[in-house]
């Protein structure tokens, strides 16, 4: 048997904020065996920090990831999980709280009714701290936005932060409810 896998590496190039002329050739901020993808950027310090997911084969042949974070001023890299892989094509997002940590949202799968799929996305976080360990875990988000209870079977996707001020906003899709198929929020 032959087992064929290719992998896809996080590059980047950097431009001028003026013009868009290149200031540099593409330059590879992540190559490692497994594949990684679904990339999100944010203002960080005196640069920026890019987060991706990088998925990886266990050893009894289940797939896990985790999420990878850099920063290339300050120089820090931290790896989240790992974990059961979020769904497809989520990306990770990012928030600077300040010159030296962020705060980082993203899916993980879940499997609530034992059915040994984790075919359920839910939102876990977790604070990036320059003077912090760089493997880290993240703790799962269990509110909703109008104080209900949260009901982990209800899958979670596509996270978007951003800061206003002193203010945090976090908005993510939840999947319909399965007693009414027409409340996705």
């Amino acid at each position: 048997n032959v087992k064929i896998a290719y992998h896809q590496h996080v590059r980047y190039r950097l431009f001028d904020a003026g013009t868009l002329a290149p200031l540099t050739d593409e330059l590879t901020l992540a190559a490692c065996p497994a594949a990684e993808g679904d990339v999100s950027l944010a203002p960080f310090a005196s640069g920026w920090a890019a987060a991706w997911r990088a998925g990886w084969e266990h050893v009894d042949g289940s797939e896990l990831e985790t999420i990878e974070v850099e920063a290339p001023a300050p120089s820090a890299h931290w790896s989240v999980g790992p974990h059961l892989p979020g769904p497809a094509g989520d990306h990770p997002a990012l928030v600077p709280l300040d010159d030296s940590r962020l705060l980082l949202f993203y899916t993980v799968g879940t499997d609530p009714e034992a059915t040994t799929v984790a075919n359920v996305g839910r939102l876990h976080w977790v604070v990036l701290d320059t003077a912090g360990s760089p493997s880290l875990e993240g703790l799962p988000i269990t509110f909703t936005a109008d104080g209900s209870t949260d009901d982990p079977t209800v899958a979670h996707s596509q996270p978007a932060a951003a800061r206003a001020g002193n203010h945090l906003l976090l908005s993510w899709r939840s999947a319909p409810v399965s007693a009414d198929p027409g409340a996705e929020d």
